[in-house]
């Protein structure tokens, strides 16, 4: 059994030594010789002779102080509606097997497995930017099976960040392992980190800053503590990012604390979304209006107006009124909303015109191509067959009103998005919404690929930590590009801001950990970057670009195939005055082309080569009331075949899957009524 040492007999009894996904094998020596082995999996759960945690053995009850709790009970929310929900990612799911911190076991806990398992939400950066903010602090249970990062990547295990210099951490470094950090100045890291942290058990974690610095508790117990002054820092952006995950393991009731004069209530948000603003209808006829309102506190009410008569209320979203007007003419809209604490805002008026009989509507508006797959970029157009008619659409997928761009020439469409159209016209009832959805995939016919992974603004200049492990050139010193690829740069000039800071958005210096450079390579109009890959496998590659000077940059990177010039992805990059990673998974023949579109350049400070993917694998999840979930994991856009045999004599094709992400799972439904099975891939 997995964690346990082999016992030999005709029976034995066990007992699982952790809780979770756990294995057990049979091995039988036949008198001929040959060995007959079985294996099965199954899910452990808390012994019930398991005491709960000695600090915290119940839920957190929102009160004073506290802003946002997630339980976790199979719900990603914030119990105090302040909180966005939790977006879950990877193979993350909410697990009901390890409840043993409480005392009365109910409810769930999120689950991780390894990393790029993760839960992410976003809370209003205003709550922490009071002027009587004392207190900042993360707390949450967590249970770790394993840490993953070791010379993979770094994790962030417990993060809530509003800025590079604002956040609390616990974190595992991709080579120095298990670490806890605030913003700049707080840092606990070594073997006293993971010793404190003993693996598979519940702890409560948390770490908090105050005035005079940052302080770590375990279970109630201070055991690490630093001076800072960082937390006048916390309001640089306008939200704060909740981040759980990148590790194996359990996290359950996370709670985020603001101690101190209660910040002041903000007024809610109001719009009133139809009817459409400047719009003519028919009556008689029961016109729908729709409101949307949001607030920290929650929405108490949203009420609906004619001018000054009140036409009705909802107090459940989406806010709705169903209204029947009795005579023609124009007529003013708005609709107010008044949140928990009772403040109110009305929105802006909407002015209608109503008219006996019927005055037609405009035609549907037809998008060509209708949508679908495409590599590239692809032209699309917009037509409508009334005459005079003006069209608007949106790319975001909400639906467009009059006061939407207009169309007036063909669109460029160069990434994934949803097209929406709709038509208007003066005395005219508006069309029915058009939607069309394209899908820009970023490969190329010659198999070159370039697949975005992530943005990232936390690592800073200490790109040795998370990027290059095969090779780097950090701009204004030496180069070491790995032997797979050739690199060659036109277009661009070389500009030195300083070659000695200290500043940690300064990249280090290659063998160094404290000496940094501040350099790039720029161009007042455009530069390149050709990539080309010598081998048939798919490299992760990662850019650096800082705006050091802050002078407001903001600049596009595309991504080509150099053999055909097909555009293969494309990004913005804007607020890069911390410095930002950009990472790519490549194959192939890649140009990178960087061009300004606010500020005096385009700039690019490194270029760091990390291997390969990982290599195809299966491997059990969990068995639940559909069957057995199986984790298949191998390459982006990779094909293969799942199997199974319950003799291993011959092998039985399960389903074939294409890898859409690293990770992807399938189903084997008729698991649970087999005493076992194997599972193996076929390409």
């Amino acid at each position: 059994m997995r964690y346990l040492n082999p016992t030999i007999g005709l029976s034995n009894r066990f007992t699982p030594k952790y809780v979770g996904d756990t294995w057990i094998e049979a091995e039988a020596l036949l008198p001929d010789g040959r060995r007959v082995i079985a294996k099965t999996n199954f899910t452990a759960t808390t012994s019930l002779d398991e005491p709960p945690n000695s600090y915290q053995s119940a839920e957190v009850a929102p009160g004073s102080g506290i802003v946002s709790v997630y339980h976790l009970n199979n719900v990603g929310s914030d119990s105090t509606g302040i909180g966005g929900t939790l977006a879950i990612a990877g193979n993350t799911f909410f697990d009901v097997s390890n409840l043993g911190w409480l005392q009365t076991r109910s409810g769930a806990a999120l689950r991780f497995l390894d990393l790029n398992d993760s839960a992410v939400a976003t809370l209003p950066g205003t709550l922490f930017t009071q002027p009587g903010t004392e207190s900042i602090t993360l707390e949450a249970m967590i249970y770790i099976n394993e840490f993953k990062a070791w010379n993979r990547d770094v994790a962030q295990i417990l993060r809530l960040e509003n800025s590079w210099d604002a956040y609390l951490a616990l974190m595992e470094d991709k080579y120095a392992g298990p670490c806890v950090k605030g913003g700049g100045q707080f840092a606990w890291t070594g073997t006293a980190v993971k010793s404190a942290l003993a693996l598979k058990k519940w702890h409560h974690f948390s770490i908090q800053l105050d005035r005079s610095g940052y302080s770590v508790r375990l279970n109630g117990n201070t055991i690490a503590s630093g001076a800072s002054t960082e937390l006048a820092n916390w309001g640089r952006s306008s939200s704060v990012t909740l981040t759980l995950g990148d590790f194996d393991g359990w996290i359950d009731e996370v709670v985020i604390r603001r101690n101190g004069t209660p910040p002041g209530n903000n007024p809610p948000t109001a719009t009133l979304t139809s009817p459409v603003n400047g719009s003519t209808l028919a009556i008689p006829a029961t016109l729908s209006l729709t409101a949307i309102a949001a607030d920290t506190d929650g929405i108490a009410k949203v009420e609906f107006f004619s001018g000054a008569t009140k036409l009705g209320e909802d107090s459940t979203a989406p806010y709705t009124l169903s209204w029947t007007p009795t005579a023609g003419g124009s007529f003013s809209l708005t609709a107010r909303a008044t949140d928990a604490q009772g403040a109110a805002t009305t929105s802006a008026p909407v002015g209608i015109t109503l008219v006996a009989g019927n005055v037609g509507t405009v035609a549907t508006p037809v998008i060509s191509p209708s949508g679908g797959t495409f590599t590239g970029n692809t032209s699309v157009t917009i037509a409508c067959a009334t005459p005079s008619a003006t069209i608007r659409y949106t790319t975001d997928g909400s639906t467009p009103t009059s006061s939407s761009p207009q169309y007036t020439t063909a669109i460029s469409v160069s990434q994934t998005l949803t097209l929406k159209a709709r038509a208007f016209k003066t005395g005219m009832n508006e069309s029915p919404v058009q939607s069309a959805t394209f899908t820009v995939t970023s490969g190329s016919s010659n198999g070159t690929q370039a697949t975005f992974i992530r943005e990232d603004a936390a690592t800073l200049g200490d790109w040795n930590s998370a990027y290059g492990s095969q090779g780097y050139h950090v701009f204004g010193t030496s180069s070491s590009y790995p032997a797979y690829v050739t690199v060659a740069a036109s277009g661009k000039q070389d500009y030195t801001w300083t070659d000695s800071s200290s500043d940690l958005r300064a990249l280090l210096k290659p063998g160094s950990d404290s000496s940094r450079i501040a350099s790039v390579w720029y161009s007042a109009t455009e530069l390149s970057i050709n990539t080309s890959f010598t081998d048939t496998l798919t490299h992760r590659v990662a850019i650096y670009c800082l705006d050091w000077d802050n002078l407001g940059r903001v600049q596009t990177v595309e991504l080509f195939d150099a053999v055909s010039g097909a555009l293969l992805d494309t990004r913005t990059i804007s607020n890069f005055s911390e410095g930002k990673y950009l990472v790519w998974n490549i194959k192939g023949n890649v140009r990178f082309r960087f061009q300004k579109s606010v500020g005096p350049n385009a700039i690019v400070s490194g270029l760091f080569f990390d291997p390969p993917a990982t290599p195809p694998g299966i491997a059990p999840v969990a068995m639940n009331s559909s069957g057995l979930v199986l984790r298949v994991s191998g390459q982006t856009g990779g094909n293969y075949t799942v199997q199974y045999s319950e003799s291993l004599n011959g092998w039985t094709t399960l389903t074939n899957v294409t890898l859409t992400s690293p990770q992807v799972q399938v189903l084997d439904a008729n698991a649970k009524s087999r005493p076992h099975r194997f599972y193996r891939l076929a390409p």
